[in-house]
């Protein structure tokens, strides 16, 4: 028989295949199930979440390490007294919101707390220049157990490497122990907030005598603050926390009228300021008895004018110009700056003499 006639080939070859060679292994292994639910957002790098407040965060980025935070005093106490007063320093912008203490008794009673800007040594004795910023009746929870005030009706702003001063008063006493003798000793510290050996104080701020004073008395208890971010108000109001150089259109050219009417006159004026917090005074308006252009001068020494009156001895002249023109009767006369400005601590008392033939 004939072979088979096979089929003549296709004009051309059929098709490549459409991979020249098997495709490799996958290169991982197959994506995870997803989860049954979303996983929390992630935490902002400026909180880090660990119950210290650092430094680039506060009270808004972290509140978690930086709000109502607590730093402790003395942990045991066998003395007491009325009262205590003692500084801080913060290490960077708080806000003292309140205070925890161990009283003596289990008493309903008040409590007050003061303040004041700076140191209160120089100022046990007496109340002028400082601020109330607490005054209620508590349950005092004797010994063993804190009481809590609560929050100030105004929360203390203190700025960074600024000292504040406390007073802790209550007719009930509160528990403290003896110090090492210094004040200037730091007792207990945070990244925040440093807290110093203080005294004790028998009797509302001691009436009047040294001996109701102890050093040093550290008192049982915690000082409660947010670590803060300050800020200036703009209020026309220079509060505690604000200063010249933070909040100048509050604190800077500040004026303070004294009387605002007058029907007597004489060459001359003496008279005592008190410092609630340290200011610097660098001029004075006055109404003069007259229109004339004559000499002025201005006199301060620190402390009172009292039993310096008759010597110029001790006077420091600030202010010395001769060819003032002065407003009269009805309009202030404005001197100007001082060729020297004056620097009063807050709580310092200062005098002042101003001094015109023409009369003021």
């Amino acid at each position: 028989t004939s072979a088979p006639i096979t089929p003549n080939p296709t004009n051309a070859p059929s098709a490549q295949p459409i991979t020249n060679q098997p495709t490799p292994l996958p290169s991982r292994s197959p994506s995870r199930s997803p989860s049954s639910k979303p996983t929390d957002p992630p935490v902002s790098s400026a909180c880090n979440n660990d119950s210290v407040c650092q430094a680039n965060e506060d009270d808004v980025s972290c509140p978690a390490d930086c709000q109502d935070v607590s730093l402790q005093t003395a942990d045991a106490a066998r003395r007491g007294a009325e009262g205590t007063m003692f500084e801080v320093r913060a290490l960077r912008d708080i806000s003292v919101h309140s205070f925890d203490f161990h009283g003596v008794t289990t008493n309903r009673d008040t409590v007050k707390v003061y303040t004041r800007v700076g140191s209160y040594k120089g100022n046990e004795l007496d109340q002028a220049g400082w601020r109330l910023v607490y005054d209620s009746p508590l349950d005092h929870q004797g010994k063993n157990d804190p009481t809590s005030l609560g929050d100030f009706a105004k929360s203390v702003d203190i700025y960074g490497n600024t000292v504040q001063s406390f007073y802790i008063y209550t007719p009930s006493k509160l528990m403290y122990k003896a110090g090492s003798g210094d004040t200037s000793a730091v007792f207990s510290d945070d990244e925040s907030l440093e807290f110093y050996e203080g005294i004790g104080v028998s009797k509302f701020f001691g009436e009047g005598l040294a001996s109701n004073l102890y050093e040093t008395r550290i008192f049982r208890g915690a000082i409660k603050y947010d670590a803060s971010t300050l800020t200036c108000n703009n209020n026309d109001v220079c509060e505690a926390g604000e200063t010249a150089s933070t909040c100048p259109k509050d604190c800077l050219d500040v004026g303070l009228q004294t009387a605002d009417a007058a029907d007597r006159g004489a060459e001359g004026t003496m008279f005592n300021i008190i410092a609630l917090r340290d200011v610097t005074v660098k001029s004075f308006d006055f109404f003069g008895a007259s229109s004339n252009t004559d000499l002025v001068q201005v006199y301060t020494r620190a402390g009172a004018y009292q039993g310096n009156e008759r010597s110029q001895s001790g006077w420091q002249l600030v202010y010395d110009n001769g060819s003032v023109v002065h407003q009269g009767r009805n309009s202030p006369t404005s001197l100007g700056d001082f060729a020297t400005s004056v620097n009063i601590s807050a709580g310092s008392k200062q005098s002042f003499y101003i001094y015109t033939p023409s009369e003021l």
